[in-house]
Formats: C-alpha cells, sequence, structure tokens
C-alpha cells in the first residue's frame, strides 16, 4: 500500500499547454498537484499536438523576442517579425471565437502573454 495521500489541493483536468502552466505555477506555490489526462501519450498535449506548442505573445518585433529563440542560425536570427499588439492578439481572439470572450480575462492573457513565456523558458 502506498504512504501517498491523495488529497489534492489542485486538480487540473487535461494536459495541454495552460494545464500543464497552472499546474506547475500551482506547484511553485506549494499546492499538491494532480494533473488527469485522458488522451492516448503520444496524443497528450491539448492543442500544443497541433500547433507544436507555439505560444502567442505581444511583441514589438524581433528585438522583443530573440531572448526566446536560443537554437537559430546566423541567417535566422537577421529574420524581420512584425510587431504583434495587444490589439492584434484581442482581435485574434475575438475572430476565432466570435467574439464570445471575458473582455478582462482577455486583458489579463493578453498583458501576460510574455512574462509568462519567459517564465516558462527559465524553467528549462
Amino acid at each position: 500500500m502506498s504512504d501517498q495521500s491523495n488529497d489534492y489541493d489542485v486538480i487540473v483536468v487535461g494536459a495541454g499547454n495552460t494545464a500543464l502552466l497552472t499546474a506547475l505555477r500551482a506547484h511553485e506555490f506549494g499546492a499538491k498537484v494532480l494533473v488527469l489526462e485522458i488522451a492516448p501519450k503520444e496524443k497528450r498535449g491539448g492543442n500544443a499536438y497541433f500547433t507544436t506548442g507555439i505560444y502567442r505573445i505581444v511583441h514589438n518585433g524581433i528585438e522583443d523576442v530573440r531572448d526566446l529563440i536560443t537554437d537559430l542560425t546566423e541567417e535566422e536570427r537577421n529574420i524581420i517579425i512584425e510587431p504583434y499588439t495587444a490589439d492584434d492578439y484581442f482581435r485574434d481572439y475575438s475572430s476565432v471565437t466570435e467574439a464570445m470572450v471575458d473582455p478582462s480575462l482577455m486583458e489579463l492573457i493578453i498583458n501576460s502573454s510574455a512574462d509568462t513565456i519567459r517564465w516558462l523558458v527559465k524553467k528549462q
């Protein structure tokens, strides 16, 4: 018989990017976390399975994101990336969801998008 307790502070259903970020952050705050996932091992990851882990962030061009990209060739380091503004982000999500978004929640997600990725990169 296991000595492990089945009492959890946080239960995360699904193992996509957002779910796992939530689980990791809760664990950092000392929570005992359980992640439940029903997908077969080869298809785990939620939408990340289809996007290969791409995450949308607000930025002002390549200079804002260069520190996040560590495996570029010298030629790739000279690419031009158009800025992706908070308005762009909100417009894209509103379009995909047919404007069924909570504006205050979207504002939080959009305004913390770059900081979230920088936090995640530090976890590698």
